[in-house]
């Protein structure tokens, strides 16, 4: 049986704490708050609290669970091992080179484990990524868009605080660099470029978007902000033989399509792969004629029936949308239904204005 000792019973420590109740393996034995109500709720749950570290330290616990704000990450994970406790930090670890050097060299020397909660690894969205790019089902991959755009506004409570690492930098940040350092490891990252910004938050950073040039060539972005009044995909893959496209974190709302194999060019798409089915796509199917793209099943050029209100022909808003605009060939050509996926000779397509998109 492990004995988990929490410092920090706010909101990742209650979330830690639900977590090893799932478990039968582990206990949660003590709580370290400097909070008096928080203490108190710990005691309410049947746990022993503390209000000094030294004390907790002295408990019968064998692994200390770190959920306190970012800048005491450090310092209590040294206490820590110091007293013979292995460690699981809340990320982001430390906040700088330094600081993770010196936990380190503590773990090395004491020779107790320390490690950082990682949980959106195993994240559904994330998940499904991992399993189209390294299946090559839409080839070698040349781009990789990840992003977290939030409508809030502004960052609040520590996280707008400097001083105890706020930021989101180190909050989203570390999860979406985590995720695609994870996706394409060992290989190296070559050059980054970063653009941070304070928006609407002036004490820490409330946008960013990261660029990071991989040994392979991947290119990778990643883009989080607190005020974004309009949606964009969660995920966009971009291959040398299809694309992948997931809206949010579930993991379903989405798809990935690809060309023929033995095809050369992008001038032929023999199926549209849907992750999994979706409320959102139906909502999507009644009040958005230009969305109906999403859900339609592709097979050798042919689209299939069998979408609501048995159409037979369900693209035939969307065909009658982009033939106006000169981007695809309609139905009607010579190519039939597939040439839907063909580029128009053109250099240039007219612009989208005036054909179901408001511009503000």
């Amino acid at each position: 049986m492990i004995r988990v000792g929490i410092i920090g019973f706010g909101y990742m420590g209650h979330f830690h704490l639900k977590k090893v109740l799932s478990c039968r393996d582990a206990r949660v034995c003590a709580v370290f708050d400097t909070d008096e109500e928080k203490r108190a709720l710990a005691e309410e749950e049947g746990i022993q609290a503390f209000a000094g570290l030294e004390e907790f330290l002295r408990s019968d616990i064998d692994l200390v669970v770190i959920a306190t704000p970012n800048q005491w990450h450090a310092p209590y994970a040294v206490a820590a091992m110091e007293a013979g406790k292995d460690v699981l930090c809340e990320k982001p670890a430390v906040l700088s080179v330094r600081e993770l050097d010196e936990v380190s060299e503590c773990s090395r020397r004491t020779g107790k484990f320390f490690t950082v909660h990682q949980q959106r690894r195993w994240d559904p969205d994330y998940r499904a990524v991992c399993d189209v790019v390294r299946s090559g089902e839409i080839g070698h991959v040349t781009t990789i868009e990840s992003r977290v755009f939030g409508e809030r506004g502004v960052c609040f409570g520590w996280r707008a605080d400097p001083e105890s690492g706020g930021g989101m930098l180190y909050d989203w940040g570390v999860h979406l660099i985590d995720q695609i350092l994870m996706l394409f490891e060992p290989l190296k990252v070559k050059s980054v470029y970063a653009r941070i910004l304070s928006v609407l938050t002036p004490a820490v950073d409330d946008f960013f978007e990261i660029t990071m040039l991989l040994e392979n060539g991947v290119c990778a972005r990643v883009a989080v902000t607190t005020f974004a009044l309009q949606k964009m995909p969660r995920w966009f893959v971009f291959g040398d033989r299809g694309t992948m496209k997931l809206n949010d974190f579930s993991g379903v709302v989405g798809g990935a399509a690809r060309i023929r194999e033995q095809v050369q060019g992008f001038d032929s798409v023999v199926g549209q792969k849907d992750l999994g089915p979706s409320r959102f796509t139906r909502i999507c199917w009644r009040h958005c004629r230009f969305q109906r793209k999403r859900i339609c099943r592709w097979n050798s050029g042919t689209i299939c029936s069998g979408l609501p209100g048995g159409k037979k022909n369900p693209m035939s808003g969307w065909n009658r949308f982009t033939g106006r605009c000169g981007l695809w060939k309609p139905p009607s050509s010579p190519r039939g239904r597939t040439g839907l996926w063909r580029r128009r000779s053109e250099k240039t397509a007219p612009s989208l204005t005036g054909y179901g998109k408001e511009t503000l």
